[in-house]
This record gives C-alpha cells, sequence and structure tokens, in this order.
C-alpha cells in the first residue's frame, strides 16, 4: 500500500496545494521556499494521529513535537501566515491492490486551535485499521536540522544485536572507498574503527555521518515511508551516485516507500541517469512552485522518460 496524492490545506507556507501521481520513489525539487519540507512534515503529521498533542513551544519542525494527552499547545507558525482562523487540513490517498483489483482510501488531519484530530474516508469497501497503523507508525523523517532529535545509539545497538552493522559498513565502504571494520556510538560521539586506529565519523566528513545516520534508520526502523530532506547535502557527485543506486536498491528490497528533496539540477541528473541504468518505471520527479502572495503550490511532474526528454530539450526541471 503506497501513498499515491496529497493535498495540503493552510499549512506553513501552502495556503492550498494537492501532489497526486505518486510513485515508490519522488524526488521534489525546486529552490528555497517552493514547499519541499512543508511536504515532508505534512507526510509526518500521519506518524501520529491520535487526538490531542503537545506541540513544542518552538517548532522548526512537526518531528519535534512531543504527545501529551492532557493538553495542546499550538504554535500559529504552523498556519499559513499564522491564521489560526482557517483549520489546517491535510488528506492522503492511499492506494493498493488486492485479488487485482485496485481499492483506494483517505485519511485526512485536522488541526485547530484546540488540537489535532483524524478521520478515515474509505472510498473502497475494504479497509484495515491495523494495516495503516503498520504504515503509519514507520513513517521516518531525517534533516539535518533534527540530527540530535534521533535516538541513534538506541537504534544503532539493536542493529548490532541484530548483526545488521555488517550491511551498514559495508555499504559506507563501498561509496566512499573505505576499510572500515567497526563502528561504535559512545556517550553519543559515533567512533569508526579502522585497523589500527579509531576516530570520531565527524572526522571523515558530514557526508559519511549523514549516510550513517540515514541507514541506521533504514535497518533499525524498517520504515515504510522515508522523507529525507536534502539528502544530497555534503556528498560529492561520484559518492552521490553510489548512494543513489544503493538508495534504489533498499527501496525496492525492503519495499520502502522514499520522499526525497533537492534544489540541485545536478542531483536530479543522477538520479534519472541511475533510475535509467536499472531499466525502472517507479520514479517521478516533482517540481514545485509556491505563489507567495497568495500560497497556491504549482507541481508538475514527470517519470523517467518524461525527465529525460526536458533535460535533452535545455530544460531546467527545477522550474515550472
Amino acid at each position: 500500500m503506497k501513498i499515491k496524492e496529497i493535498s495540503i490545506k493552510n499549512f506553513r507556507g501552502i495556503a492550498n496545494g494537492k501532489i497526486k501521481d505518486l510513485a515508490q520513489i519522488n524526488l521534489l525539487v525546486g529552490p528555497n521556499g517552493c514547499g519541499k519540507s512543508t511536504i515532508l512534515e505534512s507526510i509526518y503529521l500521519f506518524r501520529k494521529t491520535p487526538d490531542k498533542f503537545y506541540l513544542n513551544q518552538q517548532p522548526e519542525s512537526v518531528v519535534a513535537y512531543e504527545r501529551d494527552k492532557n493538553r495542546a499547545n499550538i504554535n500559529e507558525t504552523w498556519w499559513y501566515k499564522a491564521n489560526t482562523e482557517n483549520d489546517i487540513e491535510v488528506e492522503i490517498l492511499f492506494d493498493r491492490i488486492i485479488e487485482r483489483a485496485r481499492q483506494k482510501w483517505g485519511l485526512t488531519i485536522r488541526l485547530d486551535k484546540a488540537g489535532i484530530s483524524s478521520n478515515i474516508n474509505s472510498i473502497s469497501r475494504v479497509f484495515d485499521p491495523d494495516e495503516f497503523k503498520n504504515i503509519s507508525d514507520r513513517i521516518q523523517y531525517f534533516s539535518i536540522r533534527f540530527q540530535k532529535e534521533i535516538k541513534l545509539q538506541e537504534f544503532y545497538q539493536d542493529m548490532i544485536i541484530r548483526r545488521e552493522e555488517k550491511s551498514l559498513i559495508e555499504m559506507i565502504n563501498s561509496v566512499y572507498n573505505l576499510k572500515i571494520e567497526g563502528i561504535n556510538i559512545i556517550n553519543n560521539s559515533i567512533w569508526v574503527a579502522f585497523d589500527k586506529y579509531s576516530i570520531v565519523i565527524d572526522s571523515l566528513g558530514s557526508g559519511i555521518r549523514m549516510l550513517f545516520v540515514i541507514l541506521v534508520l533504514i535497518y533499525s526502523l524498517k520504515p515504510s515511508v522515508l522523507l529525507v530532506e536534502e539528502f544530497d547535502a555534503f556528498q560529492y557527485p561520484e559518492s552521490l551516485k553510489k548512494i543513489m543506486r544503493a538508495l534504489i536498491r533498499i527501496s525496492n528490497e525492503k519495499d520502502i516507500q522514499m520522499f526525497l528533496t533537492t534544489h540541485s539540477l545536478e542531483t536530479a541528473q543522477i538520479l534519472l541517469d541511475c533510475g535509467l541504468e536499472e531499466k525502472l518505471n517507479s520514479i517521478n520527479f516533482y517540481t514545485l512552485a509556491l505563489d507567495n502572495e497568495t500560497g497556491v503550490l504549482d507541481v508538475s511532474h514527470s517519470g523517467l522518460k518524461g525527465a529525460e526528454l526536458l533535460i535533452k530539450n535545455g530544460r531546467d526541471i527545477r522550474y515550472i
């Protein structure tokens, strides 16, 4: 079961917007301030769907909210132009195939000054709440802005117990041409062991640390939906190609729907090349444009062949 469509009203900088025909891997492209992060955050709202939340007084992102059944303290910065008179509304449409029949159902989250409420809008005759819970509980968000909020030591320890850290280390070695023998986390510092010495991972560069955290999320939490903001940050083009191939393989093997953001044309070209090499039809590109006066989100999308044609004709797919 995959997310096929997202509708957003009055959330962050978006007064009204919709993104349709979502694929297994979705790359959101566009300049700063065009709504890429808002789309990821709107999906992450479905990570928790009880009636009430306590939202951190200074939430830079919905990732920062903390649950509290007794109260709902809402920060007005969540609303479009801080106008709390209009409810925030986010709807996600899911799509699945059962016995060769395509079935659709939706879930709406509405946010007013009193708190968050959720409502399931079943469009098919068959709906299993447990199935949705299995998906929503496994929505994971990564942003370089919020690395400190991830319980990295706890997650990585679980990986070691299951002996999955070997796959992670092999992938990092392959991407960066390293010979890492082991990785451990001591007092929130990530230590990388080579043959004769150990160093903290930050000494190897921010790109390696970022990939390590993303892989820990994937291997330890086994997400159904992975949201990664600016996943290409701090990466050289050659490393990024290897990372992209790895993410494509992981998405297919573990059936993870991925939402990635970038403002880099080079990154879009790399994903396009990797997708064409693998002969995939499950990758879509979405170009976003946000009218700052009206808050209306304009979205154009294309698959691999469409994106390839646009680039061959000299179009910059970051702009509509």
